[in-house]
């Protein structure tokens, strides 16, 4: 299953609904589809699930404690409080006081990055041997890459589709891993 899903305003709007929109779809949406096959049994023995991220989703743009906070080993309805803390501070109005910075969808795929690992590491995964993986296509001519992007769609299909081709053997060196123009890249996590 490779899920894509992405959505981001364009323009210096950095507000509630921003949020409420982001997430819908770079988080609770892809989250809830995932959970959704996985409780169904739509993922087959040494299956795959590959998330369509980006490196904007690396924490090392936080603070050291918001870092922390992606840091410690949690279960998904953690990571959802945790998102559900960015909201607040956009709401208060204290998103760069707190570590956040003001980026939404780079937040976005810093937890769904996370999502990623965690889903990698959960024992019903690992037991049927599925490999999971998030990657960045870079910046992809698409509605949300805009014309000015550096890729055009054929160039950035290239790592999802390396991910596909992987051999069918879970490998815990790659599992819940971060993937670049086909390469395991450090995210912070």
């Amino acid at each position: 299953m490779v899920n894509n899903a992405g959505v981001a305003f364009k323009g210096p709007e950095f507000n509630t609904n921003v949020f409420d929109v982001t997430f819908a779809t770079n988080v609770f949406g892809t989250i809830d589809f995932t959970e959704k096959i996985l409780e169904n049994n739509l993922i087959n023995k040494s299956g795959k699930i590959i998330i369509v991220a980006s490196s904007l989703g690396n924490i090392t743009k936080l603070s050291n404690e918001r870092q922390n906070d992606f840091k410690k080993d949690m279960q998904v309805s953690e990571l959802i409080e945790l998102a559900n803390k960015f909201r607040k501070s956009m709401e208060n109005d204290t998103c760069e006081q707190e570590g956040w910075g003001k980026n939404c969808y780079a937040v976005s795929k810093m937890v769904i990055n996370k999502y990623t690992q965690i889903l990698g590491k959960r024992e019903n995964i690992l037991k049927n041997d599925v490999q999971v993986y998030s990657c960045c296509p870079g910046w992809v001519k698409t509605d949300l890459g805009g014309p000015n992007a550096f890729r055009e769609l054929d160039e950035g299909v290239v790592c999802p589709v390396y991910l596909i081709d992987l051999e069918h053997k879970l490998n815990m060196e790659l599992q819940g891993r971060f993937f670049y123009d086909c390469k395991i890249r450090d995210i912070g996590l």
